[in-house]
């Protein structure tokens, strides 16, 4: 006789738990904030791989993923510079009904990784915060939305 089998955690296959997440667009999601439980937000989610963690290991509800690019599991896109997606985030974020948040915030305009090697140049630098000068117009935009993405990852957490 050997010894007994090593017991393993279960995982919750992620199809089960989506009642956890009753919405999967933001077109869905209620105006008014549902306080009766406690929620969970990925913003700049990529694949969502937080949000999936955490309907699989914990019991917080999981509003959907905000994420620009659809794919298995954020079939809607989202917006983050919508004014109308905004200003219904903010009502949540307000309320206190999330309890918790992950960005994935875009870091590839202020990355130190940008350095003058065989990758992608520097378009930023200590003091050049807003980009160095001359910038193709395609480097100024990405300086841009780099800028609004970390402003709104710094506003969402201080909420």
């Amino acid at each position: 006789m050997g010894a007994p089998p090593a017991k393993t955690a279960t995982r919750a296959p992620v199809a089960d738990c989506r009642s956890r997440q009753p919405w999967l667009s933001w077109d869905e999601v209620p105006d008014n904030p549902d306080l009766s439980r406690p929620w969970f937000l990925e913003s700049f989610a990529g694949t969502a791989g937080v949000t999936r963690a955490i309907l699989q290991f914990t019991t917080l509800w999981c509003l959907p993923p905000i994420e620009a690019k659809a794919n298995s599991f954020v079939p809607v896109p989202a917006d983050i510079f919508d004014p109308k997606l905004r200003a219904k985030v903010e009502r949540w974020l307000a309320s206190g009904a999330i309890v918790g948040q992950h960005f994935g915030t875009p870091c590839s305009s202020y990355t130190r990784a940008r350095r003058r090697d065989s990758g992608p140049p520097p378009i930023r630098d200590n003091d050049h915060l807003d980009g160095l000068p001359n910038l193709s117009p395609l480097d100024q935009e990405k300086v841009r939305v780099g800028a609004a993405c970390m402003e709104t990852t710094a506003s969402w957490v201080n909420m």
